[in-house]
C-alpha cells in the first residue's frame, strides 16, 4: 500500500451555492481538523489530481509537525504543495 492509500480522506463537506457544487477534502485527528484542498466539482468522480493533491498537503502539514525542530504549517499560498 502506498503512502497516499494510507491517508484517509473525508469527502463528506458538500456545499453548493445555486448551480454551483463545492467539494471540501479533510482529514481530523485528535483535536484538529484540516481542510486539506477545496474544488469546483462539476460533476461525477472526483478526479484523481484533486485527491493527490490532499495527499500531498497532508503529507507536507505531517512532515513539518515531525520536524526537529518542528515547523509550523504555512498557509496556502503559491508555495503550498499541489
Amino acid at each position: 500500500m502506498s503512502a497516499q492509500e494510507e491517508v484517509p480522506l473525508s469527502l463528506d463537506i458538500r456545499p453548493d451555492l445555486g448551480s454551483t457544487h463545492y467539494r471540501l477534502l479533510y482529514r481530523r485527528t485528535d483535536n484538529v481538523f484540516v481542510i486539506l484542498h477545496a474544488f469546483i466539482k462539476p460533476g461525477g468522480k472526483i478526479a484523481r489530481a484533486e485527491i493527490d493533491i490532499a495527499h500531498r498537503r497532508w503529507q507536507d502539514l505531517t512532515d513539518r509537525m515531525a520536524a526537529v525542530p518542528r515547523r509550523p504549517p504555512r498557509a496556502l499560498g503559491h508555495d503550498a504543495p499541489g
